[in-house]
């Protein structure tokens, strides 16, 4: 997919899910799923549902040449766990590597009685910072929200500034995504009226 996100950043990108991942882009995820599950947002409710394990996964970390046991030995079982929570991270592959993800996991959105995306870590590496890559994943989880049928998504829980940057680009750009601020991080995605009037989205899924 072509994008120009600046004057010195225009290339190709490629987006797609861990879960879905394979091969190289699967061995490269999966590196960057186990930094996440060392190192998780102190304080965070991943941090707290991952509770002491995150410390055996620091190793392989650390030392390179621990990475090929922890991929085979370690990420079968974290998979699991992952999958088994609902959580999920849409990767952002430049050429030959991943150079941002967006986690998030499949919760219910108590307003609308549904299932819906909660987006709780959003990052972009150093040198591609700055470029607009982070409201581009924004667009991408619409899209992923919306081919899901899912009436929502929330991006954290405030005070992220990235987060908050991409809930302003979203309702920007609100009429031409089909989206609507609704406070409070929520993002709802609009659906065209049902027969009845309602829409989609004030309806359990």
């Amino acid at each position: 997919m072509e994008i120009g996100i600046g004057s010195d950043l225009s290339s190709k990108y490629r987006t797609f899910l861990y879960t879905n991942s394979k091969g190289k882009e699967g061995r490269l995820a999966n590196e960057r799923i186990l930094r996440k599950l060392a190192y998780p947002d102190p304080g965070s409710q991943f941090d707290h549902k991952i509770g002491p394990m995150k410390y055996l996964f620091r190793a392989p970390t650390k030392m390179r040449v621990l990475m090929p046991i922890a991929m085979q030995l370690m990420m079968p079982g974290a998979q699991w766990f992952l999958q088994r929570e609902g959580y999920d991270a849409l990767m952002l592959g430049l050429d030959d590597r991943i150079i941002a993800h967006s986690a998030f996991q499949v919760r219910h959105d108590i307003r609308y009685g549904a299932r819906a995306l909660h987006v709780f870590s959003v990052e972009v590496d150093e040198p591609y910072r700055g470029h607009g890559l982070a409201k581009l994943m924004g667009i991408e989880l619409v899209g992923l929200a919306r081919s899901q049928r899912f009436p929502s998504i929330r991006f954290g829980a405030g005070g992220h500034t990235s987060m908050d940057s991409i809930i302003g680009h979203l309702a920007q750009r609100a009429p031409e995504l089909g989206v609507r601020a609704a406070g409070n991080n929520y993002v709802d995605i609009v659906y065209p009226p049902r027969s009845d009037g309602i829409a989609l989205a004030q309806q359990p899924l």
